[in-house]
Formats: C-alpha cells, sequence, structure tokens
C-alpha cells in the first residue's frame, strides 16, 4: 500500500512551474484542452475577478514540491454549460495522468471535504461521468451516495450525481 504524504495548498507562485508540468501532462492526456499557459496562470492566478463569477476556492495536492492535483470547490453548486441543471455540483477534481491508481484521487477528495466543512456547507454535490469507474471509487469511498444516473444529450453518455453529506 502507498503511504500517502499529500497535503493541499492554495495555489502558489512557488510552484507555478510544477503547476504548469502537472496541466501540460492532463492538455497531453487529452484531459484537458489545450491551452497557453498564459490562460493556465491566469486561471490559477486571477488578474481580473468577475463579481458574477461562482465564488470558488481552490487548492493544490502537492507532494514535497510535485503538484499532483488539483480540487476545486464551488460555494455554491454549479453545472458546465454542457450538462443539464439537475448535475450542478460543488466539486471538481483532477489528477496527473501519471499519478492515478495510487490513491491521489481519494486523498484529494477527503481533503477537499475538510475545507468544504470549514466553508460551512453541510453537503456536498459531485459528478462523474457514468464509465468513469476510478472516480466512481474516489467519490463513494469518501462517503458518496449515488442520487440518480441520467443520461446526458449534449455529451452523449450517462452522468452520475452523488451527495456527500457532513
Amino acid at each position: 500500500m502507498l503511504l500517502i504524504m499529500a497535503y493541499l495548498i492554495k495555489p502558489n507562485e512557488l510552484y507555478k512551474d510544477a503547476f504548469l508540468d502537472g496541466m501540460h501532462s492532463l492538455i497531453d492526456n487529452k484531459m484537458y484542452p489545450d491551452v497557453s499557459d498564459d490562460i493556465l496562470l491566469n486561471t490559477a492566478f486571477p488578474k481580473n475577478i468577475n463579481t458574477n463569477d461562482i465564488k470558488r476556492s481552490t487548492f493544490w495536492l502537492m507532494d514535497s514540491e510535485k503538484w499532483l492535483g488539483v480540487i476545486t470547490i464551488r460555494h455554491t453548486p454549479s453545472a458546465n454549460k454542457d450538462f443539464p441543471p439537475e448535475l450542478v455540483s460543488h466539486i471538481s477534481y483532477d489528477i496527473r495522468p501519471e499519478e492515478q491508481g495510487k490513491g491521489y484521487g481519494k486523498e484529494v477528495l477527503k481533503l477537499g471535504l475538510v475545507e468544504a466543512k470549514k466553508l460551512g456547507l453541510k453537503e456536498v454535490f459531485i459528478v462523474c461521468n457514468e464509465d468513469n469507474l476510478r472516480s466512481k471509487g474516489v467519490i463513494e469511498s469518501n462517503g458518496g451516495k449515488l442520487i440518480y444516473d441520467i443520461y446526458v444529450p449534449t455529451i452523449g453518455q450517462n452522468v452520475r450525481k452523488y451527495e456527500i453529506k457532513f
């Protein structure tokens, strides 16, 4: 069993190169759109905050100086424009591909749930594609209870919605 020594930090300029390296890994594996480093850095360190944006807290999962992944907690649930309103959620996370399957997904969600509680949330909703068995396992191992599974025509697949109560 892998001993996990990972921890969450708020995005930090000190680790921007590690962040970019991790994001390039996600982009290379088609998990993120191919965008410039400037766009990635502006996402991590926004210069212009739009007051209409949904309030969110973002954390990086780190092990020493290595960027392992990211978790974002929306303070109120929202959905991707391709999703129906029934799929609003609070949490999204990603682990760099070469670190997947090592327990970091479970760890980032576990630590993220602690942060969600600190924000005063009493429950969170989280979604994953039905065929994403790893994410399904991560969510369920952190107490996620399936609410429903719904077909989303805009993406051509089923999406599962879970609830985790504190």
